[in-house]
């Protein structure tokens, strides 16, 4: 009796479609644990922050922000940053600039620097504004030693953010009368540059956090016309610089 002939297969030509499911399953997985970390539970992820603070044996800071706020050293570009700054992430700009000035607004009332200091935020950031008045004598660049007080103030309150500052100096527009000093640009860059190595030296403030300019009087505060104006003119600016500048300012 002759044998049957077994079927011939038939090629399968929707195998593709085995490795299409796969994708759309591992597709669904990705986009329903992002769904799970996005929502997530404030309390588990202070208990996973305490398991890495075990396993690493070191200390980790907060990284959960308040309810509404958003940790804004997120944003500071790794690469610029040197030694690693003690902060809390949890605080917005806002915050801090608001902590600085009431701490500096305290120490000017309690003092005799009222009406040399004032604060103004801008869209740069914190400026700290000094008067000459106290703070150097006219035509130099050294400190006087009665403003010590407020520039030790000052360091301590800006050396535990992670924001950078910027010192500059400004003139009047009346010719400085110095051998030292052969225009406005060197006695208001050598002003700023004092202060920078005033926080370095005595504060111990992190230089790379700092840096230092000088506008002679080409950027005035008030008009250069009157006595009072020349007076507002002649100062140095401690600006705590907004995050979104620390690229682009130096």
């Amino acid at each position: 009796m002759a044998r049957k002939k077994k079927p011939e297969e038939h090629a399968n030509h929707e195998r593709w479609l085995v490795s299409y499911a796969d994708f759309i399953t591992l597709l669904f997985a990705f986009f329903t644990t992002m769904y799970a970390i996005s929502t997530a539970d404030t309390a588990k992820l202070q208990k996973l922050v305490g398991s890495m603070q075990g396993a690493f044996g070191g200390e980790v800071t907060k990284i959960l922000p308040e309810s509404g706020k958003t940790p804004f050293a997120a944003e500071m570009p790794a690469a610029s940053l040197g030694t690693p700054l003690s902060f809390n992430v949890a605080r917005t700009e806002s915050d801090i600039f608001r902590g600085i000035e009431d701490r500096i607004g305290k120490y000017v009332v309690k003092g005799s620097e009222e009406g040399k200091v004032l604060v103004i935020v801008s869209d740069r950031g914190l400026i700290i504004r000094l008067s000459e008045e106290g703070l150097f004598r006219p035509g130099e660049a050294e400190i006087n030693p009665s403003a010590a007080g407020i520039l030790n103030e000052l360091a301590l309150s800006l050396i535990d953010i992670p924001n950078f500052v910027r010192i500059e100096g400004h003139t009047d527009s009346v010719p400085v009368k110095s051998s030292r000093f052969p225009s406005n640009w060197e006695l208001s860059t050598a002003r700023a540059s004092r202060i920078v190595r005033w926080f370095i030296e005595k504060e111990h403030f992190p230089p790379e956090r700092l840096s230092a300019g000088g506008y002679g009087e080409h950027r005035p505060a008030a008009t250069n016309s009157t006595e009072e104006g020349r007076r507002a003119n002649r100062r140095v600016e401690i600006i705590v610089l907004r995050n979104r500048f620390a690229v682009t300012e130096p």
